[in-house]
């Protein structure tokens, strides 16, 4: 009885074997069906029953399906006219290196080529830097200044100190509830009815940002910029660590994103 359960458990490794090869494409020849047929052979004469006469037979269907792999293998080879690397290796360390040397010079075929820059090449390249897309808001008129520092952005109320975790919870709340479980559009979270809010608004986002609590999504080809909050903090460590510039400007001079 301990003979025959051995010698199916001989039968369902031949099986996984040839399914294994057919299912994950490994070379079909690395299997030594020879060997498995004659193992088969051997053990035909022990089986009685109709479940060990079946479980044979499914044997050696496998094998055949693994042979016409292995046909099929042959043939794809034979139209891309494969040559097996290993006679290609022997060949070329059985042949004479003067002749080695003679091979190479036949298929040489060496490629000169000069690079210059011309008039034609200046003018083609000044034309796709004119017609690039600007990024620039051209149609803003510079009433207010190019930048603010430390001491501005504390008199505003902007920047304290020290962040307090009270301000951020609530922002992240906020985030969430507008949000609605997806996205939201960036300038849409921080515009409010005063400059000085929208850049204090502005600057607790990056906090939340660089915490981990929400996500920056960028569409350079819209030109648009979105919020993604999430539930809890955290940054993966796969990812890429990047900085985002944004122009912050009044709601009626800033075009909407």
């Amino acid at each position: 009885m301990q003979d025959d359960q051995a010698s199916l458990e001989a039968i369902d490794r031949i099986i996984g074997l040839c399914r294994q090869t057919e299912s994950s494409g490994s070379d079909p020849f690395a299997v030594d069906v020879i060997a498995l047929l004659e193992k088969l052979k051997l053990m035909l004469s022990e089986w009685k029953t109709m479940p060990q006469l079946t479980r044979d037979a499914e044997a050696v269907y496998r094998i055949a399906m693994l042979i016409k792999l292995q046909e099929e293998v042959v043939k794809h080879r034979s139209s891309l006219l494969y040559t097996d690397p290993l006679l290609v290796e022997l060949k070329i360390l059985a042949s004479d290196p003067g002749e080695l040397a003679r091979a190479f010079l036949r298929a040489w075929r060496p490629v000169a080529a000069l690079h210059q820059l011309n008039l034609e090449q200046l003018r083609l390249a000044y034309d796709y830097w004119s017609n690039l897309r600007k990024l620039q808001f051209d149609e803003y008129e510079s009433r207010m200044p190019s930048s603010l520092n430390l001491e501005q952005l504390k008199s505003m109320g902007v920047l304290v100190d020290e962040v307090q975790s009270k301000v951020l919870e609530e922002m992240h709340g906020d985030l969430l509830r507008r949000s609605t479980g997806g996205r939201i559009n960036y300038w849409e979270f921080v515009t409010d009815k005063d400059y000085a809010t929208t850049v204090k608004k502005a600057v607790l986002v990056s906090f939340l940002v660089t915490l981990g609590y929400a996500e920056l999504e960028i569409e350079p080809l819209e030109n648009r910029i979105w919020l993604k909050p999430k539930d809890v903090a955290g940054i993966p460590k796969a990812a890429e660590k990047k900085s985002l510039v944004v122009s912050l400007r009044p709601q009626e001079e800033r075009r909407d994103v």
